[in-house]
């Protein structure tokens, strides 16, 4: 049977300063044929590089409930990098076979899943 991963992010924002339609509305989603399983990513203290496959239109870290262990996402390790909400998924699209990896440098250890798009 044939596998699809797809991933959806919407935000939607209303109260005063919002008169309906489609102020502060955004909603995005993105499919892959390619059926790319999760990774379980086990950080280090310190800088653990991430294989990305070659068909990934994405991916999207999803922290454990209640982590505190800072991430900050980075393309090698000397980058300065992004710093991640520590207990919060984080989502990144890519383009498919440009990006061979990223890095993940961290204070603790723990693991994460890595959902590819």
């Amino acid at each position: 049977m044939a596998k699809t991963n797809t991933t959806t992010i919407s935000i939607g924002i209303q109260g005063d300063g919002f008169a309906g339609g489609t102020a502060g509305t955004y909603s995005n989603a993105q499919s892959n044929g390619g059926g790319l399983p999760p990774t379980s990513v086990t950080t280090s203290n310190g800088f653990t590089a991430v294989t990305v496959p070659a068909t990934a239109l994405g991916f999207t870290i999803v922290p454990p409930p209640g982590s505190a262990v800072t991430k900050i996402l980075k393309g090698v390790t000397g980058d300065t990098g992004v710093a991640l909400a520590p207990n919060l998924p984080t989502s990144v699209p890519l383009t498919a076979g440009l990006i061979a990896s990223f890095g993940l440098t961290c204070n603790g250890i723990e693991t994460v899943t890595v959902f590819w798009q």
